[in-house]
C-alpha cells in the first residue's frame, strides 16, 4: 500500500493506464457516464482505477445525459452501472409514453447516491423568481439531457407554460441569453458552474432566479447558493438540488457479486476516491438516506449491510453501537 500512496495524486491515472494490460484476465463489465467533459465520465474513469486489480475491468462510456443510460443500464449489451439524476423516474413515470419503459423501471436499483447538483437558472434581470418564467423564452438544455429533464419536471410540478422552449446547450443558451433571444436558462450542475464563473459579468444585467415552489421543493431537496459563489451574484439565493445516482439493473447470480464487489470497493477506499479523484467525491455521503422512489441493490445493501433506507439522521451518529440501534428502528 504504501508503494501505492507514493504516486500521489496519479494513483488512479496509474490504475486506469494498467487497466487494459489487465483486462485478459479480469471480467469485462462497463458504465455509462456523461458528457465528454463532464463530471459523471470523470467519476466513472476514478471507480474504473479503483477496480484495477480486482477482476473486473471497467469500461467508461460517454453519453448525452440521463435518458440515455437508464435506457443503456436497462437495454445495451455490457453496461452494467450508470450515472443518473435522482428525478430520472418522477421525469419517466409522468411524461414518457413510453409504457414498456415504465415497467423496466422496476429493476433499476440504486448503488449509491453520489453528490448534489444544484439547479440554477440564469435569467435577464428584473426576473427573480420561478414564476416570473411565465409565457416567456427559455432554454431548458439538450433534448434527453439531465438539464432538460429536471426543468421540463421543475415546470411540470410548477404549472408554468413558457411561450417558447429551446432545447440546446449551455454555451449556446448563454449566448442567445446575453442577446436577449431569450429570457432565461435552466443548468444543473454542482455550483459554482464554470460556465458561469468565467463568462457571466455584472454588466450582462444577468441574475440567478430563486425556486420557490412549494411543489418542487416536495420532490426536490431545497438548496442555497450563497452569495458570492459567482463575482456578480450579491446574495444568497435559495434553489434546489439533484442527486447524483450511481445505479445498476437488478441482476441475480454472477453480476450481483460483481456490482457488490464494485460497491464494496468503492466504500471502503472512498478516502483515497476523496484525496486522488475528482473534487465531488468530497462532497458524496455513501451513507446519506435514500432519494424519494429509489430503492437499493438488495446484493450492495446486503454486502454492506446498509439499511434500506437509512434515517436520515443514522449516519451522522459516531458511535457505531448507537448508530445500529437507530437503523434498527427505521
Amino acid at each position: 500500500m504504501k508503494k501505492i500512496i507514493r504516486f500521489g495524486s496519479f494513483v488512479l491515472l496509474l490504475f486506469t493506464s494498467l487497466a487494459s494490460a489487465y483486462a485478459a484476465a479480469a471480467y469485462d463489465m462497463g458504465i455509462v457516464t456523461g458528457g465528454k467533459t463532464g463530471t459523471y465520465i470523470q467519476i466513472g474513469k476514478n471507480i474504473q482505477g479503483l477496480l484495477y486489480g480486482h477482476d473486473i475491468n471497467l469500461d467508461v462510456h460517454p453519453s448525452t445525459g440521463s435518458m440515455e443510460n437508464i435506457t443503456s443500464v436497462l437495454k445495451r449489451k455490457g453496461i452494467q452501472l450508470g450515472i443518473v439524476q435522482s428525478d430520472v423516474l418522477s421525469y419517466i413515470e409522468d411524461s414518457s409514453d413510453d409504457q414498456d419503459m415504465k415497467r423496466y423501471l422496476k429493476k433499476i436499483k440504486l448503488i449509491f447516491p453520489l453528490y448534489n447538483e444544484e439547479v440554477h437558472i440564469l435569467a435577464r434581470k428584473p426576473l427573480k423568481t420561478l414564476s416570473d418564467l411565465q409565457n416567456k423564452r427559455v432554454a431548458l438544455g439538450r433534448d434527453g439531457s439531465g438539464t432538460f429533464l429536471t426543468s421540463s419536471t421543475i415546470l411540470n410540478l410548477a404549472e408554468i407554460r413558457l411561450s417558447r422552449e429551446y432545447l440546446v446547450g449551455g454555451e449556446a443558451a448563454l449566448e442567445a441569453l446575453k442577446a436577449n433571444r431569450i429570457d432565461a436558462m435552466f443548468y444543473v450542475a454542482g455550483s459554482p458552474v464554470k460556465l458561469f464563473r468565467d463568462r457571466v459579468h455584472s454588466a450582462d444585467e444577468l441574475n440567478l432566479i430563486e425556486i420557490d415552489d412549494k411543489a418542487v421543493k416536495e420532490l426536490y431537496s431545497e438548496s442555497r447558493i450563497s452569495r458570492g459563489t459567482y463575482a456578480w451574484q450579491k446574495q444568497d439565493l435559495n434553489t434546489v438540488s439533484v442527486k447524483a445516482m450511481l445505479i445498476t439493473y437488478d441482476y441475480q447470480h454472477a453480476n450481483c457479486k460483481r456490482v457488490a464487489d464494485i460497491a464494496e470497493l468503492i466504500y471502503k477506499n472512498k478516502p483515497l476516491l476523496e484525496n486522488y479523484g475528482h473534487t465531488k467525491w468530497k462532497d458524496v455521503d455513501l451513507n446519506a438516506s435514500l432519494p424519494k422512489k429509489w430503492q437499493r441493490y438488495s446484493c450492495v445493501r446486503d454486502r454492506l449491510k446498509l439499511g434500506t433506507p437509512l434515517h436520515p439522521t443514522c449516519h451522522k451518529i459516531t458511535n457505531p453501537i448507537s448508530r445500529k440501534i437507530c437503523s434498527s428502528r427505521q
